[in-house]
């Protein structure tokens, strides 16, 4: 059989934490919540390439994925 294609990674929230709590309730809110947490973690990147980019290429274009929570998109999108 071929190698999985889809990976899963898991994330905790301790809800006795009121910051956590609200984290969690800001994810779990969301239709999609796992195109929400790829656009979050694409945004990151996004951010820390301009960040570091030399001074020409900080004036870029974001590279982030534009989608609305009901979008399904893959690992492709990212490449």
């Amino acid at each position: 059989m071929g190698e999985l294609i889809k990976k899963r990674v898991q994330v905790v929230f301790n809800i006795a934490d009121p910051d956590q709590k609200e984290l969690y309730k800001r994810v779990i809110e969301r239709k999609n919540q796992s195109a929400y947490m790829k656009r979050l973690i694409q945004r990151d990147i996004d951010q820390a390439f301009h960040a570091t980019a030399p001074s020409g290429l900080s004036n870029s274009s974001p590279r982030a994925i534009e989608t609305s929570d009901a979008m399904e998109f893959s690992v492709g999108d990212f490449l």
